[in-house]
């Protein structure tokens, strides 16, 4: 008979003998300070994640590609456009409203590049990178050229009218939610990182 719940006990005895191991040898030495002993605590503290196999048509999904088919399913049932809402006269006049020239008016007023560089100095550092893998970290170590360079992409794209498409994919990734069951698809949160620019 299998238990489920005693498959991380050996892990947690051994993770609870090394946490009065570390915290006895660091009480024994005066030179350590409550800093130092800190990095103990912190790294005894991590929960380990078991690896969930998620029922998929009567059998497991165990390979990651499995899950992510799994997941996909699911995020494309849960999220259909609703057809019951579309008024084809509505949608006739947005589409001619969309088609239409634009009003003369005067320009947008464009971007400097201190404008760009504020706005990177003011994004924060605990953002997730999206597909491009850009960090703010990484935005800040930009030289002044590539920084000229995005400035005129911001520019031209509002003198255009224009959102680039790339500017519009998302990384989508799933978060389990708390007290919930881990194999079920609705138990997880999806959120989207978006391209850093």
């Amino acid at each position: 008979m299998n238990n489920p719940s005693a498959e991380g006990l050996p892990v947690v005895i051994e993770s609870s003998d090394s946490f009065d191991s570390g915290i006895k040898s660091s009480s024994r030495s005066p030179s350590l300070t409550s800093i130092d002993r800190w990095p103990i605590f912190f790294s005894s503290s991590r929960k380990a994640r078991p690896e969930r196999n998620f029922p998929k048509h009567g059998s497991l999904a165990i390979s990651d590609l499995e899950k992510t088919e799994f997941f996909k399913d699911h995020l494309s049932q849960t999220f259909q456009p609703h057809s019951d809402i579309i008024d084809n006269e509505n949608m006739n006049s947005v589409e001619t409203f969309l088609n239409s020239p634009l009003p003369l008016s005067l320009p947008v007023k464009s971007l400097t590049p201190n404008d760009v560089k504020y706005a990177i100095i003011k994004y924060s550092l605990n953002k997730s990178p999206g597909y491009d893998r850009m960090t703010a970290e990484v935005a800040r170590s930009l030289p002044t050229r590539a920084i000229l360079h995005i400035t005129h992409i911001f520019n031209a794209s509002l003198r255009l009218s224009y959102f680039p498409l790339l500017w519009k994919f998302s990384t989508i990734i799933l978060f389990p939610k708390p007290n919930k069951p881990p194999d079920i698809p609705s138990s997880h949160r999806p959120i989207s990182l978006l391209p850093f620019f």
